[in-house]
């Protein structure tokens, strides 16, 4: 089943040789030379026939196996569709997990970076407070003391 066939096989074997002469016949015309053809055509038709009968079978489970691989087929794509979607929705929940501990991370070096300075701020906001200090205490005792000049002179005047 299955095999290729030879035109003799085919059409059987006097219709093969017969061909070019049955041609020749023809142009002539007559009784004999049609039942000739008819038979060759009867013979091709029945040899079809037996090579469907023998393929059927055959062609029916390479028609069924298709139709299984195509249903797998739709069924895997199916599958690997929603799969990848799994894996895309997944892959978004790790951005945005990844994205947060960037945020937090960029925090925290700030946070850290100021812990660091803050000595030093501390150092430079005492100086400056120590300084100021000194300037007001500076301003308070000249003026304390244009005061003690100015309550002398006043007492002097009088």
């Amino acid at each position: 089943a299955g095999a290729s066939l030879s035109g003799a096989d085919f059409f059987g074997a006097g219709a093969v040789g017969s061909a070019p002469s049955m041609a020749r016949s023809w142009r002539g015309g007559g009784a004999q030379q049609e039942a000739d053809a008819a038979g060759a055509f009867d013979a091709a038709y029945e040899a079809e026939g037996h090579i469907r009968e023998d393929t059927s079978p055959t062609e029916g489970a390479r028609r069924a196996e298709l139709d299984n691989l195509k249903q797998q087929m739709v069924h895997d794509r199916d599958h690997l569709l929603r799969r990848i979607g799994a894996c895309q929705a997944e892959r978004a929940v790790h951005e945005r997990e990844r994205d947060a501990a960037r945020a937090s991370a960029r925090v925290l070096e700030a946070q850290l970076t100021d812990a660091h300075c803050a000595p030093a701020r501390a150092r430079d906001r005492l100086r400056s407070l120590e300084m100021e200090l000194r300037l007001l205490r500076a301003r308070l005792g000249d003026e304390t003391a244009a005061r003690r000049v100015a309550e002398h002179a006043a007492g002097r005047a009088r």
